[in-house]
């Protein structure tokens, strides 16, 4: 019985893994690409910070599409759809992605809608990027996007991450996400959650990227088992700071 138990753990590791691997490097490619750039110039911010005032995120609009390509498929059949249409169907996801996150040099951020934001980090590659360059650009992106999100009327934000399970890493992050958005007058109502095991599935998922984390000192990583990481979320309430406390604050 534990050896069956053990091999279908593995079988989805296995399986959670390869599914990892197609998203990795056949749909993050281009998505990254376009967003990454468009992330670049003040109109790409703006927008993001334009759409992310509506109650409508990310989920939402590629529900949608989903609905959509169901109603193709069933309306198309049995007639073969011509080429140009299919290839069109497939594209709809890129500007939908574009639109709907934002790529700094070291945090993404994702769009859920209602003033809701989640965070989570981009692939690290050691070859071009040391520990110190991957927390500078950390730092850099927190101030992007405490720009924004006072531009946004944001509300909630959450990080969730393997690399966050390291207790003084999430204290490290949390004090710098707190004083850069008190920077941009917003106060903050940090929740950092106990670790917690992220799964064989979820564990396999992200195998891919720990392909280009092996140059972390070794803490930075915490097994629940093997095969199974463990992971922290930081949840991060924003209002603004009320006007007659900023000016004291500027003035001091």
């Amino acid at each position: 019985m534990a050896t069956f138990f053990r091999l279908s753990r593995s079988m989805a590791y296995v399986v959670a893994a390869l599914l990892g691997y197609a998203i990795h490097h056949i749909l993050q490619p281009p998505v990254m690409f376009l967003t990454s750039r468009f992330s670049r110039t003040r109109f790409g911010r703006s927008t993001f910070a334009l759409i992310a005032r509506s109650p409508i995120g990310l989920r939402h609009v590629l529900l949608a599409i989903l609905i959509s390509f169901g109603a193709f498929a069933i309306f198309s059949w049995p007639s073969t759809p011509p080429v140009w249409a299919i290839v069109l169907v497939a594209l709809t996801p890129l500007p939908v992605f574009t639109l709907f996150n934002y790529s700094g040099r070291v945090l993404t951020v994702t769009n859920r809608g209602s003033g809701d934001w989640h965070v989570h980090l981009n692939t690290l590659r050691s070859r071009d990027q040391t520990g110190a360059a991957q927390w500078e650009g950390a730092f850099a992106d927190l101030e992007a996007i405490a720009n924004m999100a006072r531009a946004a009327g944001l509300q909630t934000l959450t990080l969730d991450s393997t690399l966050l399970a390291h207790a003084a890493t999430a204290e490290r992050l949390t004090r710098k996400l707190t004083r850069a958005f008190s920077k941009h007058g917003l106060q903050t109502d940090v929740t950092i959650e106990d670790s917690r095991a992220l799964g064989v599935w979820g564990t396999g998922f992200i195998h891919v990227l720990r392909e280009h984390q092996r140059h972390l000192k070794g803490h930075r990583t915490v097994y629940h088992a093997p095969l199974n990481l463990m992971t922290r979320k930081i949840v991060v309430g924003l209002l603004p700071v009320p006007r007659s406390s900023l000016d004291a604050e500027l003035a001091a």
